[in-house]
């Protein structure tokens, strides 16, 4: 679904449906780590890469304070 690398659609389609699908589907979003996919994307050269890698992690991380929690978690785990 997201991917570092290919297109920018590819990127901008996989950032969207992340965050389409993030208020039913957050615990299989945090079981499977999808954003430490999505996180890196906000820096990416595209903006609409980086605005929909944005509007998915704030979408989950929207669900609560502890999915908030997890979420910063799993990032930090793996970029720090």
């Amino acid at each position: 679904m997201l991917v570092c690398k290919g297109s920018s659609i590819e990127k901008e389609c996989g950032c969207s449906s992340l965050a389409m699908v993030a208020e039913t589907k957050v615990d299989v979003i945090l079981e499977r780590k999808l954003p430490r996919f999505a996180a890196p994307l906000i820096l990416d050269k595209d903006d609409s890469v980086s605005h929909s890698a944005i509007g998915a992690l704030v979408n989950i991380s929207l669900m609560s304070p502890d999915i908030c929690e997890q979420l910063v978690s799993q990032v930090r785990k793996d970029h720090y």
